[in-house]
């Protein structure tokens, strides 16, 4: 994370604190929220002008959607093995 730091504010961009274990970068364009791994790209984005103070609630319903849609994932793929074993 901390080469990340550093050269997000080599290019002018605005690290945002909020609390959590994301980073939050400001640039001319939107907020981007990110993994605390960079490899992976941003998590999402955000317009530019979205306020700081609505940053917890938002990462924890994109948090929320993601759990969801690995349990779903999994759920899945536990009735395609089932049927595989039934045939």
């Amino acid at each position: 994370m901390e080469l990340m730091s550093d050269a997000m504010t080599q290019d002018g961009e605005e690290l945002i604190p909020h609390g959590g274990p994301e980073v939050v970068v400001r640039n001319t364009y939107r907020l981007e929220v990110w993994d605390e791994d960079p490899d992976g790209g941003p998590l999402f984005t955000l317009p530019v002008d979205t306020p700081v103070a609505l940053l917890p609630s938002l990462i924890a319903i994109f948090r929320k959607a993601r759990a969801d849609g690995v349990a779903a994932g999994q759920r899945m793929k536990a009735a395609e093995i089932r049927r595989a074993l039934d045939l």
